[in-house]
Formats: structure tokens, sequence, C-alpha cells
């Protein structure tokens, strides 16, 4: 999932609560009570998962795709061959930024490698030069 559809999901569950507020008006305290918990139950989310790194949590989802774990084999496979373009694409399909973009150098796309590290918030390995 991308940063921007996590933010819309956000953006669009908090436009349904503000609907729903101004539908049915509850005490201040509760509101409070309720925005507290959301608060503690996101920062949780955020900071628990893959050491507190959420930008690792949308670069490598825990499942991945089906048939995942055989392209991510597939992919190693190729990579120790040699193919790493071919490497580089399987790895980007399954979610795996880095390895992909370190693949694509490793083939020497280096455009293709800098919009990945780009892609996975490594602005500053996208930045060096070839």
């Amino acid at each position: 999932m991308a940063p921007q559809d996590l933010l819309a999901q956000i953006q669009a569950l908090a436009a349904e609560l503000a609907q729903r507020i101004r539908e049915h008006p509850l005490p201040a305290a509760v509101y409070a009570a309720l925005g507290l918990a959301a608060a503690w139950i996101l920062g949780r989310a955020l900071t628990g998962f893959r050491g507190g790194n959420l930008r690792a949590l949308l670069r490598r989802p825990a499942g991945g795709l089906p048939g995942g774990a055989g392209l991510r084999r597939k992919a190693r496979r190729l990579a120790r061959a040699g193919t790493h373009r071919e490497a580089a694409r399987l790895f980007e399909i399954v979610g795996d930024l880095d390895r992909a973009a370190e693949q694509y150098e490793r083939g020497r796309a280096y455009a293709e490698a800098a919009a990945l590290y780009e892609r996975a918030g490594s602005l500053e390995k996208a930045a060096r030069p070839p």
C-alpha cells in the first residue's frame, strides 16, 4: 500500500467521523477520550510494526503478493545467475524495493535504481552518483 493510499484512507475515515459527529453530538469529554484512544492506537500501529519504521511496513508487506515466496526465490536465483534486471523486476513485484534497486544497480540500470530508492525513501542512495 502506497503512503498516498494510506493517507487517502485516513482522510476518508476522518471525513466520515466528522459527519457522524455532526449527526450525533456527544459531550466533549467523550470525543476527547476517543481522540486520545485513536491517537494511542495509531501511534502504536506506526511504531509497533517492524521496529517502528512505517516506511518498512509499507515497503515490505508481511504476506506479500500471492506467490511472493516463490517469486523471491526465483529473483534470488536470477540474481545469482547474473540476470540482475530481471531479478530486480521480481523483487519489485514482491515489494522488496531495496533489493530491487540494488539489482538494478548491478545491472547498470541506474535510473531505475534511483527511482526505486526514491520510492523506498532512501533519498541519500537515490542521489548518489553511479
